[in-house]
């Protein structure tokens, strides 16, 4: 028996009509969301299994009465489907595979056009847009200038940076923010160092700037290859390209005079656990004692009348590669007038940066090879 709209009729006695009556009422109950089993249930109805943890399951009642057939389970928190019970017949197509699974796999037509359950990729696309919660973070350039050198230098963050402090270890160093040389095929801002005839110094330039990462911990060395000597750098929790054009075939390292006949350039992503250690070597020890910068660790200082450092150095014995993971490369532009610095949260777009790893580009881990300064640290 189905639903009958014209029952019961105005001149029938209800009486007469009443197993219609009784349908038409069980027609109504095709659908039910509660905690518990719906009393008196009916073929067909549909029952929404929401229990006060857990998922949600979706509940059919079978064509006899006898059972519930479960379809599928949801996460209430999400809305992410985690599971499909039943295999069901699509009009066409084919059948519906069954699988009890999860979000590592996706259901898609294959080439005859049969529908069929495929593992996600581990493959990240070039890029992907989401959003996240902004902050300030800081990094620094450096280098090491002879006398009336002039060295360019890409600073971290970019047009996303706050105005840059500097210092340098003698007199005679100057720093332009300004970017002398050419050609550079994205916008980056870069500061131009250097040094008056008859000085050499070592020159800092730090820069705080708005961003929303943080997942990879970034030092580029410049290193002579003819004396092994260390002669810039740069350390950020983000990569070089992050706001200087957000690209890291554009920008790939920060060293403006990079020359591959002179120079080698060295990757360092130290561990938290050493970012915490060098950090702990650069704070004050004592009243009168400037803060060091985490490159000062590899170039070394002068301090009260004595060479102190360097304190750590990259470790060529060992081999590796670029992090295979996402990291952040830039904010997305929006429309609206609200300055970077006032939002809370913005558009970033992330990149596999495993990907752009350049062949100019050595990786290695970092080694301590100092350890008699500043009380053992």
């Amino acid at each position: 028996m189905a639903y009958d709209p014209n029952s019961p009729a105005k001149d029938h006695d209800a009486l007469a009509d009443i197993d219609k009556i009784r349908e038409n009422t069980n027609q109504l109950r095709k659908f039910e969301a509660s905690d518990t089993e719906p009393s008196s249930p009916v073929a067909g109805m549909f029952w929404l299994y929401t229990p006060g943890s857990g998922n949600w399951v979706l509940k059919q009642r079978n064509p006899d009465n006898s059972g519930w057939v479960n379809l599928w389970e949801m996460d209430p928190s999400t809305g992410a489907i985690k599971n499909i019970f039943a295999s069901v017949k699509m009009e066409e197509v084919g059948d519906f595979p069954a699988y009890s699974g999860n979000a590592d796999k996706f259901l898609k037509l294959n080439s005859s056009l049969q529908p069929v359950w495929e593992e996600v990729s581990t493959e990240i696309p070039d890029s992907s847009v989401t959003r996240a919660k902004l902050k300030t973070s800081s990094g620094a350039v450096s280098s090491s200038l002879g006398s009336g050198v002039v060295k360019q230098m890409t600073l971290p963050g970019g047009e996303y940076g706050f105005y840059p402090r500097v210092k340098c270890s003698s007199s005679g160093s100057c720093v332009h923010i300004l970017y002398g040389g050419g050609p550079i095929s994205s916008y980056v801002t870069n500061v131009t160092l250097r040094t008056l005839s008859g000085y050499t110094s070592t020159i800092y330039v730090w820069q705080r700037y708005v961003t929303s990462s943080g997942e990879v911990f970034w030092i580029f060395l410049l290193r002579e290859k003819e004396t092994g000597k260390i002669i810039g750098g740069y350390q950020a929790p983000d990569h070089p390209c992050f706001g200087n054009g957000n690209d890291p075939i554009l920008v790939p390292h920060p060293f403006g005079d990079y020359d591959p006949e002179k120079h080698e350039i060295i990757v360092i992503n130290p561990s938290p656990e050493q970012l915490k250690e060098m950090k702990a070597l650069c704070r004050p020890q004592r009243m009168g004692q400037p803060r060091r910068d985490l490159l000062e660790l590899f170039h070394g200082w002068r301090e009260e009348d004595k060479d102190i450092g360097p304190l750590y150095e990259p470790d060529d014995s060992v081999e590796l590669e670029y992090p295979k993971r996402e990291i952040t490369v830039g904010i997305v532009e929006d429309e609206d007038d609200k300055p970077l610095w006032l939002k809370e949260e913005a558009r970033i777009i992330k990149v596999d940066i495993s990907k752009y790893q350049p062949d100019c580009v050595r990786v290695r881990p970092l080694k301590r090879v100092n350890r008699t300064i500043l009380g053992g640290v």
